[in-house]
């Protein structure tokens, strides 16, 4: 009985775009996350990459695409690098 409309709503991915906007404007994303988090992240602007070594910001979300190559560069990433890790759905 509420009345609502989609404009009215925000996804997690919508509300990560905009934390990083306000915390990390213009950094090169590594997304692991589906196919569909990462085009919402590009619609907001952002660059991803698969470029571990460029990667500035580590974005994880809820991926029903996960890869063991995913887990591998984010293992690598977090053990190696002092990235930002930013999870989408803590």
């Amino acid at each position: 009985g509420i009345a609502a409309t989609t404009d009215d709503m925000q996804t997690s991915s919508q509300a990560t775009a905009f934390y990083l906007k306000k915390h990390y404007p213009g950094k090169l994303l590594y997304v692991c996350g589906t196919q569909s988090l990462k085009e919402e992240l590009m619609r907001e602007g952002f660059q991803i990459t698969e470029d571990i070594d460029k990667t500035e910001v580590i974005v994880m979300g809820f991926d029903t695409e996960l890869t063991l190559k995913k887990l591998e560069d984010v293992s690598k990433m977090l053990c190696t690098r002092d990235l930002p890790y930013i999870a989408t759905n803590p």
